[in-house]
């Protein structure tokens, strides 16, 4: 956090980053899940089908 706050990337205050740094990681999952569903395309997988790299994969037959 100190890097983003540094590279400006971040902006908060020193009590914000202070609760921030002792907040646990299960709730901070709990509080971005929102945003991430949104995020993030739905189901299974994110690859696309495609030629090219199966061609490039050899294969006994």
């Amino acid at each position: 956090m100190q890097l983003l706050r540094k590279e400006k990337e971040l902006v908060v205050t020193d009590t914000q980053a202070a609760l921030l740094m002792r907040m646990s990681n299960a709730t901070i999952d709990r509080m971005l899940k929102g945003a991430r569903s949104t995020m993030l395309p739905h189901g299974r997988t994110h690859t696309k089908p495609g030629s090219l790299l199966k061609s490039q994969i050899p294969m006994r037959t």
